[in-house]
């Protein structure tokens, strides 16, 4: 199948002129650093990673009606979000929203669901600036050297317990080095020879991530890097090189885990799990309170199961539905479940879209031909799974938008190839017969 093309050429070298694809390229690695800034509502009210989103977006938009071409595997992702995003806002509408209510950081439609349609452009702006994935696992290395000081400073020296470096939280900051960190730890394993250093700087990338005290980025960051090492080491020829990591990272991760900081995390876990066995008290926001948060909003849910309750609404229905012997979540700025988020928020299709946005994320991370990236898609992919039962995505513009950022760099990697066909031996034309020799051939004599 042939690309799509929009318009005509107007440039011998590109759809772009050479100042937009060195602008664009820029923008584009800016978005690396930028992701670990915090996102103000999702608009331009401070340089973040949609700040370089959406104008490597714009971009892509002006070369689609300069001539650039859109791949069938692109073409297809678009209608997809462009549907969802149709369907979702087709429910707002039914529940008065989006616009009679003004617009809040996580419950405005427009600015959370927007890369939706936003991604596409953005995989067209990133090809047509032509950026290259090398650049950018540096840019993401010296970005997780940054952030690790940066959270060093700020725990040994201003005394900060959960160092978040220049973001808001130190939870959205730890997801963010841990995407980068997997990237970049995804292209050191590329081959059967260890690139050191990239390995190296995803080990320094475990620093910001280990002090940002977040248990749910722990969980996804352990999977995720004993994922890509388990990946790497398949092989008889590379199972001596997987010890040898193994004798490195295991006395490390062991030293982290006796460090006074998170043993007190874990034994604040434990301590709130053993007084809802005890007591059923949900008061412990290490684990109570998000387990009142599921059971009020699946209660919420069972009331309004086609179309649930609309994107702002949805904090206040699980309130209202709250099990009398479970604590108020009034304090919670969120459902911190994602699942839970869409299920009261647009109902059933809420639940098969977060869940085919995610089976979308790994299928097009499997179809990559680079290893590397398409080790990377998966992980990532298959992580987000368990970390949004623990917190959401569309909610924080920061999360969801290293989500999309990431998205984007896995569908810029080219497909993989089909293997050339061979003919069956049904669609090969028959042999010809063989044929006797005539008498005119053996005799020479002619035949009257």
């Amino acid at each position: 199948m042939k690309a799509t093309r929009i318009g005509a050429t107007k440039n011998a070298d590109g759809s772009l002129w050479p100042w937009a694809r060195t602008a664009g390229r820029l923008l584009a690695y800016l978005g690396v650093p930028a992701a670990t800034l915090t996102a103000y509502a999702g608009v331009f009210v401070t340089v973040n990673v949609l700040t370089s989103f959406y104008l490597v977006a714009i971009f892509g938009l002006v070369a689609l009606f300069r001539g650039a071409k859109v791949s069938p595997d692109l073409l297809n992702v678009c209608w997809f979000l462009a549907g969802w995003y149709l369907v979702l806002l087709a429910i707002e509408l039914f529940h008065g929203g989006p616009f009679h209510y003004p617009p809040t950081r996580g419950g405005n439609y427009f600015t959370d669901y927007f890369p939706l349609l936003a991604l596409p452009l953005f995989v067209v702006g990133l090809r047509e600036t032509k950026v290259d994935l090398g650049v950018f696992e540096r840019v993401m290395m010296a970005t997780i050297v940054f952030s690790a000081g940066v959270c060093i400073y700020q725990f040994l020296v201003l005394g900060i317990d959960r160092p978040n470096a220049f973001s808001r939280n130190p939870i959205p900051l730890a997801l963010v080095v841990m995407v980068w960190s997997l990237f970049v730890l995804s292209r050191a394993l590329r081959a059967v020879k260890i690139d050191w250093i990239a390995l190296s700087v995803a080990l320094v990338g475990l620093i910001p991530i280990m002090l940002s005290g977040s248990k749910n980025v722990w969980v996804a960051t352990l999977a995720g890097y004993f994922a890509l090492l388990l990946i790497w080491a398949q092989g008889a020829q590379r199972k001596s090189a997987l010890g040898l990591v193994a004798v490195a990272v295991v006395p490390l991760a062991w030293l982290l885990s006796r460090t006074a900081f998170v043993q007190a995390r874990i034994t604040e876990f434990v301590g709130d799990f053993g007084a809802f066995l005890m007591s059923g008290d949900t008061s412990g926001g290490s684990f109570g309170l998000r387990l009142a948060v599921i059971v009020s909003g699946f209660r919420a849910f069972l009331d309004r199961p086609i179309f649930g309750y609309g994107l702002v609404h949805g904090k206040i229905a699980a309130m209202e539905h709250r099990p009398a012997n479970f604590s108020s979540i009034a304090r919670l700025k969120h459902l911190h479940n994602e699942y839970v988020t869409h299920l009261v928020a647009f109902g059933i299709p809420g639940l098969i879209f977060i869940l085919s946005f995610l089976a979308l994320f790994v299928l097009m991370a499997v179809r990559r031909e680079d290893r590397a990236v398409r080790r990377f898609g998966v992980v990532v992919g298959c992580v987000l799974v368990p970390y949004l039962m623990a917190d959401v995505m569309f909610t924080l513009p920061e999360v969801y938008g290293v989500v999309f950022f990431a998205f984007g760099l896995i569908l810029f990697s080219p497909q993989k190839m089909p293997p050339a066909e061979t003919p069956s031996a049904s669609a090969r034309p028959p042999p010809e017969p063989v044929r006797s020799p005539s008498v005119e051939q053996v005799t020479g004599v002619g035949v009257p």
